[in-house]
């Protein structure tokens, strides 16, 4: 059965229609059986919500927030709230108590502060908090220090059935901590899932810490079988913080594809007992200390030395100033349009432990093929100069301005300068094509002066390409394709690729010079790393248009978004979509969410290549209210190209 819950409702309601709603959600949840759900319009509840009864396994209980307003007609932010009014000081000590029940679903919430934890449950239960899960909600620590946006006691819980607590889309704004108890017995796997998650520093007053796996009260096995899959953390002393956990099997608390930035301590496993915690395709930005008791995973990065990331809200900010809207979402990576900035963590992510949407709920990856630079470093072995005919050898391979030289002329076996090995990772998105350039120079053209190179696979097996240069002032050269290697590329080939540079000349003492050769790899699109999927967005076409003299051009996937009041009655929105022979993937979509009263509607192109195609959408609101129209492009090449024209709503 359907309930509602509105801030002009009656607990004396029946709470059966949005004119019948309740005032309070937990007159709700002392009423709701398996298989209710709970609507809740917009506003400010001021309570603490108690769960007194569970869902079961396929009838769950779900509590939604209905912030566009499609059940109760009140859109807007959904709010329980530990505060009687707008002070300093919370007088509950929490707005939800789980209370150890299962199978329920919170939806779009947010909960705001508590004494002691904004979600909070003390229960001296075992509880496993089988089948719980919270989508898209945000927790909000109390002002003070010790208050936290999530604090669950699960005592000596055992291992679920089914899935245990998941949390999918949602922002902690302080610390969260699931405490527990060592097991007498056995391991405990837990099944506790956190995708695509946020967690943001907090005032000085408050504890600055991300999560916590808390042990309680020790004992012979440890419980684990936690996820963090895509999340990101932002400015906490701790970033995943593993008290206690199983060593072995499934039972391990684990993190992949999370991105740290200046995190005091990100991954920090205690010494006690036989806790255990796996890392792997995670990234690092100006952290403290990025392992306490961890091994690093082999796909995992640190950086040091780059600047931080361009995230979305912040970076963007002038945008907000001169256009009073910004083209990115907060925390979302920057990439710009003319590839000049590229974010690192930009298609880093395994599709392995990718959530299927990242925090905004939009599909994972966005944005097409990626382009990723590493060069040649001797890791391997190197430099090998056999002859010794070459001046400051290691200068060749060090990814700078400076220059080896050589004036002895040679060949590809003789009087050659060897470099075996790259800085490419160990893995990574699926490469369809690699390139190289050298930067470099020869001190004079006449005699016919070249700097040669060749590339090799490992161990000098396959020959793969080769490439010249005599330009007096020292630059790069054009890029060059490299043959693709049997059995095609992979990391492993990358990272092992072998190269030799060498002069030739007919005669004379001119020199040439190298300072280093640049791979250019081209992936196929990847998940990004941390909570928020990058994207292409639009921009100005002048010269593909259907008419006047503008449209909108996307370059790779990405969307648009455009809010359209509308009234209660017939509209049709359409637009004129276009895409070029480069496009691959899904056709570009016309699609329109939060309709008042109407499910979500999309349009998807037919034709082909090059042929402007109207996409239209044809509903009828139940209130006045606002939609969102989105244009897509779901290309996954490199350079394909989609255009919209000529939007109208009618």
């Amino acid at each position: 059965m359907n309930y509602y819950v509105r801030k002009s409702g009656s607990d004396a309601a029946s709470g059966s229609s949005a004119g019948t709603a309740w005032l309070t959600v937990d007159k709700a949840a002392n009423t709701v059986v398996a298989g209710d759900t709970v609507y809740i319009g917009a506003g400010i509840y001021r309570e603490l919500v108690t769960m007194d009864t569970s869902g079961v396994s396929g009838s769950s209980i779900s509590f939604i927030g209905d912030v566009a307003g499609a059940q109760t007609g009140d859109a807007g932010l959904v709010i329980i709230s530990a505060y009687d009014d707008e002070g300093w000081q919370a007088i509950r000590a929490a707005c939800l108590d789980p209370d150890g029940r299962t199978f329920i679903t919170w939806r779009g919430i947010v909960f705001d502060g508590g004494t002691t934890g904004a979600v909070f449950s003390g229960n001296t239960t075992n509880d496993n908090y089988e089948g719980c899960t919270f989508e898209d909600c945000v927790f909000q620590g109390g002002h003070d220090f010790g208050d936290a946006a999530l604090d669950i006691d699960m005592n000596a819980a055992t291992t679920p059935t089914n899935n245990g607590l998941t949390f999918d889309r949602c922002t902690f704004n302080g610390r969260s901590r699931l405490r527990f108890d060592g097991n007498a017995s056995a391991e405990q796997n837990l099944k506790i899932n956190f995708n695509s998650c946020l967690w943001l520093i907090m005032p000085t007053s408050q504890s600055s810490d991300g999560f916590q796996w808390d042990l309680v009260t020790a004992n012979t096995f440890g419980s684990g079988g936690l996820t963090f899959n895509n999340c990101s953390f932002y400015g906490t002393s701790y970033g995943i913080f593993c008290d206690d956990g199983s060593a072995t099997g499934s039972s391990v608390v684990s993190a992949y594809n999370c991105l740290f930035y200046r995190c005091n301590n990100p991954l920090n496993k205690a010494t006690d007992n036989d806790g255990a915690l796996i890392s792997n395709f995670n990234h690092f930005y100006h952290c403290n200390v990025e392992y306490t008791n961890v091994t690093a995973g082999a796909d995992d990065r640190t950086d040091v030395d780059s600047g931080p990331p361009l995230l979305g809200g912040i970076a963007d900010i002038p945008l907000y100033r001169f256009w009073g809207w910004s083209p990115y979402k907060p925390w979302e990576a920057i990439r710009l349009l003319d590839d000049t900035y590229i974010a690192p963590n930009l298609g880093k992510g395994s599709p392995t432990y990718a959530p299927a949407f990242d925090l905004y709920n939009n599909d994972r990856p966005q944005g097409g093929a990626e382009y990723n630079y590493y060069w040649f470093n001797v890791s391997d072995a190197g430099p090998i100069d056999n002859e010794a005919v070459w001046t400051n050898d290691i200068n060749a391979f060090d990814n700078a301005a400076n220059t080896a030289t050589c004036t002895t002329t040679g060949t590809s076996s003789s009087n050659e300068l060897l470099g075996e090995g790259t800085n490419a990772p160990a893995s990574g998105p699926i490469i369809s094509q690699v390139r190289i350039r050298i930067y470099g120079s020869v001190s004079s053209a006449t005699f016919s002066t070249f700097g040669n190179a060749q590339v090799w696979t490992n161990a000098l097996g396959e020959s793969l390409g080769s490439l010249t240069w005599n330009n007096t002032t020292i630059g790069f050269t054009a890029w060059t394709t490299l043959s693709t290697p049997s059995g095609g590329w992979d990391y492993t080939k990358l990272a092992a690729l072998e190269i030799a540079f060498w002069k030739t000349a007919s005669s004379g003492a001119n020199t040439v010079s190298v300072g280093f050769a640049q791979l250019e790899v081209k992936t196929s699109p990847g998940d990004d790393i941390g909570a928020v999927e990058s994207r292409a967005r639009p921009e100005k076409e002048t010269t593909t248009v259907r008419t006047g003299s503008n449209a909108l051009r996307f370059d790779r996937a990405g969307y648009h978004d455009i809010f359209v009041p509308v009234v209660a009655s017939s509209t049709t929105i359409s637009v004129y979509g276009r895409f070029d022979s480069n496009y691959t993937g899904t056709k570009p979509q016309l699609k329109i969410w939060n309709i008042p009263g109407v499910v979500d509607q999309s349009d998807i192109m037919t034709g082909g290549a090059d042929a402007w195609e109207e996409l239209s959408i044809n509903f009828t609101p139940t209130a006045v209210g606002v939609c969102r129209v989105r244009l897509v492009s779901n290309d996954t090449s490199a350079t394909g190209k989609a255009f919209f024209d000529d939007l109208t709503a009618t």
